[in-house]
């Protein structure tokens, strides 16, 4: 019966007798045979398969980061365009609202027609376009209805005469005519115009008949009464602070600075900049809380954004 541990041992050599097969001689000692091991080959494979595995998953590790990669890029591209968009649209409407208040109205035009273009819906740049447009214009750019002219013939300005088409008397007489009417803006058209051709043209009366139109259609304006059911809240103000311009001093000016404010709280929420609407809305509801236009009421402000 073999033991479990037995050990081959070596045969004795002899001079001139050969080894058993898988034996050899090695310096001070003899080497038995190496046992066969079975299913080599397996593990040849074996290995080959792990080997390509392991390489297919790194792979594909590589692949999947270098699409991550390109993604976050593309999103970080995406993103600062619209950012870098949103600033300039932003920045146009700053230059213009300031050149709105000193008068240059031609490059306030222009600044706010690229508004109108790249972001239609902006704030209130398309109602400040159509102000500062209607101030651009040295004649009436419309044919009105002319109602019945006044009785009283308005006086024959030197070197003019009542009949041609834009002499000073015949811009009066239709600018009061509209104003007569409630053609608020015709009105207001007619009477710019007059300015533009003879500024010294019965100047008071041109300035109160102006004050007047201003005034009432920006009445109408800054509490929606508009025909049109438009949102005109930001042409209202521009309305009451032009009659301000011409000497107004009345308590629309208060009812403007208002609704301003109110502009102003609107434009942060539409932009997304709560945090800076809501100490404006906290303002407003000081003010009066109670104040609404077209369904938004303050209170409801104050109370989704505001404290």
């Amino acid at each position: 019966m073999s033991s479990p541990n037995f050990t081959p041992q070596p045969p004795t050599p002899t001079p001139g007798q050969p080894l058993p097969p898988g034996w050899e001689i090695q310096p001070g000692r003899l080497l038995p045979p190496e046992p066969e091991r079975e299913g080599g080959w397996l593990g040849w494979v074996f290995a080959l398969a792990v080997m390509g595995a392991a390489a297919c998953l790194c792979a594909s590790i590589i692949l999947l980061a270098g699409f991550a990669g390109v993604r976050d890029a593309y999103t970080a591209i995406s993103t600062q365009a619209v950012q870098t968009r949103e600033a300039e649209v932003a920045t146009q409407y700053a230059r213009a609202r300031s050149e709105i208040e000193a008068g240059e109205f031609e490059l306030a035009a222009e600044r706010l027609e690229f508004v109108a273009t790249r972001a239609p819906g902006y704030r209130d740049a398309e109602q400040q376009l159509a102000v500062v447009q209607l101030r651009l214009s040295a004649t009436p750019t419309f044919t009105p209805t002319q109602p019945e002219p006044p009785s009283a013939t308005p006086p024959e300005q030197p070197g003019g005469t009542p009949d041609a088409p834009f002499a000073p008397a015949t811009l009066y007489s239709q600018g009061e005519s509209a104003l007569g009417v409630a053609l608020y803006e015709e009105a207001i058209a007619w009477f710019e115009a007059l300015r533009q051709t003879d500024p010294e043209y019965r100047r008071a009366e041109v300035r109160q008949n102006l004050i007047d139109a201003y005034t009432r259609q920006g009445t109408l304006y800054l509490r929606g009464q508009n025909a049109d059911g438009a949102d005109r809240l930001a042409v209202g103000v521009q309305y009451i602070y032009r009659a301000t311009d011409l000497g107004y001093s009345g308590p629309l000016i208060t009812e403007a600075d208002f609704v301003e404010l109110f502009l102003t709280a609107r434009g942060y929420l539409e932009g997304g900049l709560v945090e800076q609407a809501r100490p404006v809305l906290n303002r407003l509801c000081e003010l009066n809380c109670s104040w609404s236009y077209r369904g938004v009421s303050i209170e409801a402000l104050v109370q989704q954004y505001g404290r």
